[in-house]
């Protein structure tokens, strides 16, 4: 119940081979793992997940049901997009070419005009204006209407201040992310390489009479977010869900307090003469 100078991969590896489930990282999953106690109750997913969210690592199914890790960088994607951090399919999705069928959905209602990072939950000295109790704000400029988002900060001093900032562009970021998606039907479950859609990839995506792209003609990085094979009287098909790159930046997370040297346990006989 307890790990000590461990890899991510390995933590990984390691819990989730009681339960016959495989797994597969792409990128630098980040430093050793100094310490962590896992207390009675925890799942093995809770342990993977949260060390995922604190590394930056997105963690998700393979068509085989095992688990991958895939590193998403050490910047958070930021509204105005961001260098490419999935892999990436050979070939993408057009209109007219290869998309038999697609609707869009764009909504406003998870957005919001500035989110704001809070110092604790209790307004104090409120006469006085926020009484320091505001510690980092993230505007969103594409929101017109004056409507704040609060969050309480995870720790308000030290390391806490700066996660607090990028708590503030992560809400800002994932939300912008998740109100734009693209669900499509394509004519095949493959791409021009021959390799097998999957979600995590990222695939060109053009289809104008759904939206207009930033770049005019040029297609558009998105990201398959889910994917349904079909073979039925219909012939063979795939059901994809697409979604701009922001909306999957991992939360950022505190790691875990790690205990005083002196507290921390040691082997029998460990530092003795």
């Amino acid at each position: 119940m307890q790990i000590v100078n461990a890899d991510l991969f390995v933590i990984a590896v390691d819990l989730a081979k009681p339960f016959g489930i495989g797994v597969q990282s792409l990128g630098d999953l980040g430093d050793t793992i100094r310490y962590h106690n896992i207390a009675y109750g925890t799942t093995a997913w809770e342990v993977i997940e949260e060390w995922c969210r604190i590394r930056k690592v997105l963690a998700f199914e393979t068509p085989e049901g095992n688990l991958q890790l895939l590193n998403a960088g050490s910047e958070h994607i930021p509204l105005r997009g961001a260098a490419d951090l999935f892999g990436a399919a050979a070939s993408g999705f057009a209109e007219g070419i290869n998309v038999q069928s697609a609707e869009a959905e764009w909504a406003m209602d998870q957005r919001y005009s500035e989110y704001r990072v809070m110092r604790q939950s209790v307004e104090v000295l409120m006469d006085l204006g926020n009484g320091g109790n505001l510690i980092a704000t993230y505007p969103d400029n594409a929101v017109t209407r004056y409507r704040p988002h609060d969050t309480i900060a995870e720790l308000a001093t030290g390391q806490g201040l700066d996660n607090a900032k990028d708590r503030a562009q992560w809400e800002a970021s994932r939300r912008a992310g998740r109100s734009s998606a693209i669900r499509l039907t394509t004519d095949g479950w493959r791409d021009a390489a021959g390799t097998l859609y999957t979600p995590g990839t990222t695939a060109p995506l053009y289809i104008p009479s759904l939206y207009k792209q930033d770049d005019g003609d040029v297609a558009e990085l998105w990201v398959i977010s889910e994917i349904v094979y079909r073979r039925d009287d219909q012939g063979t098909t795939a059901e994809i869900l697409m979604m701009p790159r922001q909306a999957f930046a991992p939360q950022p997370t505190l790691p875990p307090m790690v205990l005083p040297p002196i507290l921390q346990t040691k082997p029998p006989g460990a530092g003795r003469q």
